[in-house]
């Protein structure tokens, strides 16, 4: 009985891997690395990407476009700003409005070079997208570079989120973490004193304006043995912000070398950080182009206080993934959780994206070539919080030689309720180029939250735009749909995009005093306009009560709900419908018609509206 159970479980959440596809024209003969993704919240068909290409010995930072998820992509072209000759460290991401945004360095002729390689005089530079990234505002300077003669500081590694949660007071505002080198050292020199820093900006329509500046408590200094590096921020939905870092400690302080991650925590926007205790120490790390100082974190946005990271961990079998969580905003971690199932050989690079109820984790792989001579791309999740993680599955068609031009220190990933969109530096099959960027869509994923991505259940008659009514399960993307303004009572047409479905365990029945009964899935986050002294309000069905108010669109009013019934057991399939458009020109969300009553939904929800 377990093993038929365990069985039907992983049915039910088997990740489907779309086809491999080259972001970049098949024209383009140049190598590229350090690949970016990132989705609009209010249409996750519209991706942008960033990445860093070759020209002339010269790495430049360029963007690309995609509004079919990923299946086609376009207006692929390089950034440029005077007086800078090279760019690097590419980061993207959207506003709740649909407005992306790119982050990156810009590098002067190299006034001096530090130990580890790194070119002076890199400042921090942004650009907007009006257009979905067709096209690009000029890249602004925000941070400059003040290197001269050995004095002065200069910048690396940025990492931007823009703040989305809607009860966040800092909507809107772009946060972008880095870490600032307090010196300008010549080459072969002691690298200098270190700080991670913060900035907010706020996107002013004609530019951009710095709200603020900030040194992370906790996030600074360096002598011959120590050194902070790298840094990654993320946004609670309340606008509470994390920024994490990595601190290394070098023989002869140590024996052997430590990586100590940490993580700091600021509940003013930004203005001041908490240093929270240390969630990851590793002794004995490596350090090399295939065991770059990648780590990340995040905030679970269906569970504010959970705070996850992942983290390589090279001191031991050549590498694995590992992941911490916290149930308590940072304040204790859990025992460190290893992601891979394979753990004979290297696991490196890993990214992290979460939406809530799920964790998607991908990164480059050895599993296939114990000598190192190639990785794949594999990806897990988990759907409890990060308390255990399906089993890893490749998404790759083509193994990723690790020999030739460099991979880079990052891979890259956006998640979305359905989808999880993924990115890296390799190649596709039969091809003779090795370090392009690849994207692949995942799909299929599951939810951790009530059980289910779907909304009504199998059966449920639909009103198409011609006005037939089919059943649910019958309908096919690019159907048209009659859709419903419950403010404005006005029907439009919509072209079906998307029938997300799973199948679950419960079952919530809504009575009326008129019309049919509507199946739906017992599950909080599926949400119904209702009709209250305020006007059509939304409101979870797993709180709805008899007496409550729903729009029937057949009897064109306000109906009351006479009982509800919320049974468990069984198996039962349901389906969200996810149209284009499914806003109004006020930001309402439109319906579609489902046994006669008007149920919302929209791109980035479970099962209707989130909140």
């Amino acid at each position: 009985m377990m093993l038929v159970c365990l069985s039907l479980l992983m049915s039910v959440h088997a990740t489907t891997v779309g086809t491999n596809v080259r972001i970049t024209p098949s024209t383009d003969t140049a190598f590229q690395a350090e690949v970016a993704v990132a989705l609009n919240p209010s249409n996750d068909a519209s991706l942008v990407a960033g990445y860093m290409t070759m020209v002339a010995q010269q790495f430049q930072l360029a963007h690309a476009r995609s509004t079919d998820r990923g299946a086609t992509w376009q207006n692929n072209a390089l950034f440029s700003l005077s007086g800078f000759n090279k760019f690097v460290d590419p980061s993207v991401g959207f506003n709740v409005g649909g407005t992306p945004y790119f982050v990156g360095l810009a590098e002067s002729s190299a006034v001096c070079v530090t130990d580890d390689k790194s070119s002076c005089n890199a400042s921090l530079v942004i650009s907007k997208s009006a257009d979905s990234g067709t096209t690009w505002t000029a890249l602004g300077v925000f941070k400059p570079a003040t290197c001269s003669n050995g004095v002065g500081t200069f910048h690396d590694k940025p990492d931007m989120k823009v703040d989305t949660g809607s009860s966040s007071p800092n909507i809107g505002k772009i946060f972008v973490s880095w870490t600032r080198f307090d010196a300008c050292p010549i080459a072969g020199a002691q690298l200098p004193p270190t700080s991670v820093m913060l900035a907010r900006l706020t996107d002013t329509g004609s530019g951009f304006t710095q709200d603020l500046e900030t040194r992370v408590a906790g996030a600074s200094g360096g002598t011959a043995t120590t050194q902070i590096m790298w840094n990654d921020v993320a946004i609670a939905p309340n606008g509470d912000v994390y920024v994490g870092w990595a601190q290394i400690t070098k023989p002869p302080a140590v024996p052997i070398a430590q990586e100590a991650i940490s993580v700091a925590k600021s509940s003013d926007g930004g203005q001041t950080f908490t240093t929270l205790s240390v969630p990851s120490s590793v002794n004995g790390p490596v350090f090399d182009a295939l065991h770059p100082l990648s780590f990340e974190i995040e905030v679970d946005p269906g569970a504010p206080s959970n705070i996850y990271l992942v983290y390589e961990d090279s001191s031991a079998n050549s590498g694995d993934v590992m992941f911490k969580r916290s149930t308590n905003g940072g304040t204790g971690w859990s025992l460190p959780l290893t992601v891979n199932s394979n753990t004979a050989f290297i696991q490196s690079f890993p990214t992290m994206s979460v939406v809530a109820g799920r964790i998607d984790i991908i990164w480059y792989d050895g599993r296939n070539s114990p000598s190192n001579l190639q990785f794949d791309v594999f990806y897990a999740k988990s759907l409890d919080g990060g308390q255990s993680f399906y089993p890893d599955i490749q998404i790759n068609s083509a193994s990723v030689p690790t020999t030739g031009p460099a991979l880079g220190d990052y891979i890259g990933m956006s998640s979305s309720r359905y989808f999880a969109d993924t990115v890296w530096t390799g190649g596709l099959p039969q091809s003779s180029d090795i370090r392009d960027p690849i994207f692949a869509l995942l799909s299929d994923l599951g939810t951790g939250i009530g059980g289910g991505g779907g909304s009504v259940a199998y059966g449920t008659l639909i009103i198409k735009a011609d006005g037939t009514r089919m059943p649910v399960q019958n309908l096919a993307v690019g159907d048209n749909l009659l859709m419903y303004d419950v403010y404005s009572r006005t029907s439009i047409t919509a072209t079906l995009t998307s029938i997300p479905r799973t199948t679950v365990d419960n079952m919530l029945t809504i009575y009326t005093e008129n019309g049919m009964p509507l199946r739906v899935d017992a599950n909080p986050r599926l949400r119904f306009y209702v009709w209250t002294t305020a006007g059509p309000t939304l409101k979870p069905v797993t709180e709805f009560r008899a007496g409550d108010l729903i729009y029937n669109y057949d009897l064109a009013k306000w109906v009351t709900i006479t009982r509800i019934q919320t049974s468990s057991g069984g198996n039962h399939t349901y389906y969200d419908l996810l149209t284009d458009p499914y806003l109004t020109a006020d930001g309402h969300f439109l319906n579609f018609i489902a046994n006669g009553y008007a149920d919302p939904c929209n791109p980035i929800c479970k099962e209707g509206p989130g909140s």
